[in-house]
């Protein structure tokens, strides 16, 4: 005779003993340490909040004109990267186009991301534009546009991550090619 979790065989007994034993509040639904593991780098834990704030920023070259290629594109994420780092932004994944700029990042609750975006826009311009001379011969006062895209991402950012992942490569152009 096949006993059940408490030693009795009864049906009863045991569909009992398998609701209770399945339904434990304290068991954690998660399979494995790696899901807790990944569930825990999902959120951000400051002094007094835990968040999970990730926002798909894009902003363009002035005109859309193919200005960020080679060396100009890669110094642009050296320095978009070290913004992030002085304002506590995480960079989960960036991709720098010859006319625009894709990044997907994690923020503190205390900064919105528009002033993000004025930082990221204001700093870059000024340093590549000190930097490499030719481009202010192409654009005069402003490196970006003044507008930009701003696409607040929550738990399934998985899709954004693999679009950013198919956009990451950075295009090397002749300069001769581009007119300089």
């Amino acid at each position: 005779m096949k006993r059940g979790i408490t030693g009795d065989s009864s049906p009863v007994t045991q569909k009992v003993a398998s609701i209770i034993h399945f339904s434990q509040p304290w068991k954690s639904p998660m399979k494995s340490k790696k899901d807790k593991k990944f569930r825990r780098w999902n959120l951000r834990h400051d002094r007094h909040s835990v968040s999970l704030l990730t926002d798909h920023m894009v902003f363009c070259t002035k005109y859309r004109l193919p200005l960020l290629y080679g060396d100009i594109a890669e110094r642009c994420e050296q320095i978009i990267r070290s913004v992030a780092r002085k304002l506590d932004v995480q960079i989960i994944r960036m991709a720098v186009n010859p006319e625009h700029v894709h990044i997907f990042f994690k923020y503190p609750p205390k900064l919105p991301p528009s002033i993000i975006a004025m930082q990221f826009k204001g700093t870059s311009s000024f340093y590549l534009r000190k930097e490499f001379p030719e481009l202010k011969k192409r654009v005069k006062d402003h490196l970006w546009a003044p507008s930009n895209y701003h696409g607040s991402v929550g738990q399934g950012f998985e899709v954004v991550e693999n679009t950013l992942d198919a956009r990451r490569v950075i295009m090397r152009v002749d300069v001769e090619a581009i007119g300089f």
